[in-house]
């Protein structure tokens, strides 16, 4: 069982460990960019907000965006987040963002935030129990009472557990994210 632990390690281990940093270095990327996005979003919308006093005082009027974002208070920064959540980047992203939708974009937009969020869901589960069922039958193989031995847990034998409670983790709070 030693050396099933070992492969497991460098067969999962390495990659994991790999896709972690490819994903946080991903995450950081994205991170900033998105603090771009939502601070024009937030300069687009004081400018319409103020395009008649702008237009009724000259140039003048209008802040320059370093002056804007130091005195940008944080409870309109709040609501653009609030506003700018991770299916609002994939609407806009398809270009249907801030545009009027008829009840039928609005369900092929509901159906296309929940194929994008469950099909890693899928795939993750699938593999999942791929691994437990092959795991456990490799090790009840020769055992002549493999009812018994189907019942026993081992280290092992817990990780598909563990990485189902954390997909239906993230499924759940996917889900409550984009309703």
């Amino acid at each position: 069982e030693a050396l099933i632990v070992a492969i497991f390690g460098l067969a999962f281990g390495l990659p994991v460990v790999a896709t972690l940093i490819f994903a946080v270095l991903c995450f950081r990327i994205a991170n900033r960019r998105l603090l771009v996005y939502r601070k024009q979003k937030i300069l687009e919308e004081q400018v319409s907000n103020n395009i008649g006093t702008a237009l009724r005082r000259g140039r003048d009027a209008i802040q320059d965006e370093e002056e804007f974002m130091s005195n940008l208070n944080k409870r309109a920064m709040q609501k653009m987040i609030g506003r700018t959540n991770f299916f609002y980047i994939l609407d806009d992203f398809i270009g249907a963002a801030d545009t009027a939708h008829s009840m039928y974009w609005d369900f092929v937009t509901v159906f296309f935030h929940i194929t994008f969020t469950c099909w890693p869901v899928a795939v993750v589960i699938a593999m999942n129990k791929t691994f437990q069922v092959s795991y456990q039958g490799y090790r009840c193989l020769d055992r002549p009472d493999k009812c018994s031995c189907l019942r026993e847990q081992t280290l092992l034998g817990t990780i598909p557990f563990v990485v189902d409670v954390f997909v239906y983790l993230y499924l759940i709070i996917s889900v409550a994210e984009s309703s």
